[in-house]
Order: C-alpha cells, then structure tokens, then sequence
C-alpha cells in the first residue's frame, strides 16, 4: 500500500504521482490538498484510471498535515508524527526525495505501507499520457480554444508570482521585443496565445 502527499502546483504533483506509478504496479494512494498551489480536485481536471485512489484530505488525516498546518494547529506536528508511525512502516519526506535525487539512488523494494510527501520527481516515467486524462469538461474548453489557432498561432509561457529565476531572468521587454519580431515576420497574421500566472502581466500584454 503506497501513499503519497504530492505537493506544489498541477505539474509537481503529477510528476510526483507518476514517480509513485512508475515504482509499484499496484494501485497508489493519492492525498490531494486543495490550497493556495492548487486549489481544485483531481477529478475537475482528469478522468478517473484504476491505478490511481484519490484519498481527500480532512483535518482528521493529520499523517498528512503539510507543514503550514503544523504551525497554525497547535498539538497537529505531535499528531501527524503519530499517525505516521502507526500506519506506516516507511516514511519519505521531500528532503528525503531531494538526498536521494543528488545521490542517484532509485526507490525500490519498498514495503507494502510506505508514505512518500514531496513535490520533487524521484521515477522515470513509464507513460505518463495513460494515467492522466483531461475529464470532458477540460477537453471541451481545450478544443474551444484550440478552434480559435492557427497556423501562425504562437503560445507564450510567463511564470511570475511564485518563480524568482523566472522573474529575475525573464522581464516582460524580452517578450514584448519577440512579439514585436514576430508580428513583423508574419505581416501582423500572427495570433499569440499567453499563459500566465500573474493578471498584471495579463493586463500588459
């Protein structure tokens, strides 16, 4: 029986699911937090696969408490250390993962109650497309947006509000000179499509 708490935002925690799937060939456990990195259920994005359970978190599970839980529930660290002894033979933190990573060392022979919290990928990936399938309603607003591309459709990715390298490495000039370069190419026929997690960059582009 493995369990995972996958933390950080979407990608974190699929990389850290895969790794999961990538190390047993039994069904893994899946605590999913809502909260400010990610505050929506597995489910509002993918379809349901058989060898993912989605166990929802509740202040009861303290196993799971993240650590900001920790400090704000007084008694909670005391708990969750509890639970985690009890229930599990084998614990892994995500400095855990990270000691591994750098030493190259692979997750396995693991026993059958295991707990894994990270947000760090720690298993190459056997196929990662199979198990996570956008549920209709994600497909529907995809192929609505998709409808509008073209051939000359360009997407841009800008990361801000939780990424430093990104902010300090990549200033909006840098993207407004590209654009600028590429409207210039295509004769003002191009569409640009932009992802960002920052409104104020929304507004200014």
């Amino acid at each position: 029986m493995l369990y995972c708490n996958p933390g950080g935002g979407l990608a974190n925690r699929l990389r850290v699911i895969d790794s999961c799937l990538a190390i047993t060939d039994e069904q893994v456990n899946v605590v999913w937090i809502q909260n400010g990195d990610l505050n929506c259920s597995f489910y509002d994005l993918f379809e349901r696969h058989p060898r993912i359970n989605i166990v929802p978190f509740n202040l009861f599970k303290f196993y799971a408490y993240p650590s900001y839980l920790n400090k704000k529930i007084p008694l909670s660290s005391v708990l969750t250390k509890i639970q985690l002894n009890l229930k599990f033979k084998r614990k892994y933190s995500n400095s855990d993962i990270l000691n591994l990573n750098k030493s190259n060392h692979v997750l396995e022979s693991l026993p059958k109650n295991t707990y894994i919290e990270s947000c760090e990928r720690f298993a190459s990936s056997v196929n990662m497309s199979s198990f996570f399938k956008p549920n209709h309603l994600i497909l529907n607003r995809l192929n609505d947006v998709l409808k509008k591309f073209h051939v000359n459709t360009i997407g841009i990715h800008i990361r801000r509000t939780d990424n430093i390298n990104a902010i300090a490495n990549s200033p909006l000039e840098i993207f407004e000179q590209r654009i600028e370069f590429e409207i210039q190419k295509y004769n003002q026929t191009v569409k640009f499509y932009l992802a960002t997690d920052d409104l104020e960059t929304k507004s200014f582009l």
